[in-house]
């Protein structure tokens, strides 16, 4: 198994005199998606800040890409990862929602198209009714759509998300889901989510973590089914080798000489030995004759019949009994 993207390891933060995380040993992957929930004050924000080095983790360590976090500068972590908290800060200035978008997604050095992302962005979750406006004059909701949409037009390796859902009616719900799911599944992106509705979650979830006064009380993993863990490979370049591999398959299985028979039958010929022997008897006991000479007497009045003459015996039949009359 690869390295996880996060290595958590005896992790402690008291305050107040009281513990509020405490964690032994937890591993996240990457391409996966993470859902932490419980109830409030059992320490979500807590887990996602300190992945995001707002908490220091103490005597313990936090790993990231198999360093050690508190050795990484923020201005590259920041590149690499993004975090959505609960409280939106507000800006100073007025401020439209283009401007807001193009500044902060600009800042990512990292992508190759900014422009691009960001149209594309604007168009999956219907942003331009918003552009116009000012940033600061939105109510919660439309600040909180806004901000998501900067974190997935940024397309840094891994997202986290402090309360999925808040301020979001169904509609925008669906829509975040929608393009999350594309981000895990196609691009490899590691989401960790934060929420009170994990049920919603169900469709994008790889790992459930439930939360209890700071310490991790249950984990289970979601089963993928057989062909979600077929797309994975066929995104990163194997599509190709799986066809050969399935193709190169196939003829040992069915080969030459298991095709034969297959063919023979479908074409009503049987075999010389089985229409010899197994054919002629039914006719055989039909006519009540020895076998060659039914197969040759019987076949011929049987055409003659059909074409209304009489055999060449009953018409000498015939003559004898008129000379008789």
């Amino acid at each position: 198994m690869k390295n996880p993207i996060y290595s958590v390891n005896k992790v402690l933060i008291n305050k107040d005199g009281r513990n509020i995380l405490d964690i032994k040993q937890l591993d996240i992957h990457r391409g996966s998606c993470y859902v932490i929930y419980g109830d409030v004050g059992s320490g979500k924000s807590t887990l996602l800040n300190l992945l995001f080095k707002k908490h220091s983790p103490g005597n313990g360590k936090v790993l990231y890409e198999d360093k050690d976090i508190s050795s990484i500068k923020s201005s590259n972590y920041c590149k690499e990862v993004y975090h959505i908290s609960q409280e939106l800060k507000l800006p100073w200035f007025g401020i439209t929602v283009k401007d807001y978008i193009n500044k902060h997604v600009m800042s990512h050095a990292s992508l190759s198209d900014p422009k691009k992302r960001i149209k594309s962005t604007i168009s999956k979750m219907k942003l331009n009714k918003y552009l116009d406006r000012d940033f600061k004059k939105l109510s919660d909701g439309e600040r909180r759509w806004i901000e998501l949409a900067v974190s997935i037009a940024c397309d840094t390796k891994v997202l986290l998300i402090d309360g999925f859902g808040q301020y979001l009616g169904e509609e925008k719900i669906n829509i975040l889901s929608q393009i999350l799911y594309r981000k895990i599944n196609y691009d490899g992106v590691t989401v960790i989510i934060c929420t009170h509705i994990k049920e919603r979650l169900s469709r994008i979830a790889s790992v459930f973590i439930r939360l209890d006064q700071g310490k991790i009380v249950g984990v289970r993993s979601k089963k993928k089914r057989p062909n979600q863990q077929r797309r994975k490979p066929s995104r990163y370049g194997n599509k190709g080798n799986q066809r050969n591999s399935s193709s190169n398959k196939k003829p040992q299985k069915n080969s030459p000489k298991d095709n034969a028979p297959k063919k023979e039958a479908s074409s009503g010929k049987p075999p010389k030995k089985v229409s010899s022997q197994d054919n002629t008897p039914k006719e055989d006991t039909g006519s009540g004759k020895s076998p060659n000479k039914t197969s040759s007497q019987d076949s011929t009045p049987k055409k003659d019949a059909a074409a209304g003459k009489s055999p060449k015996n009953t018409g000498t039949d015939n003559t004898s009994q008129a000379d008789k009359k």
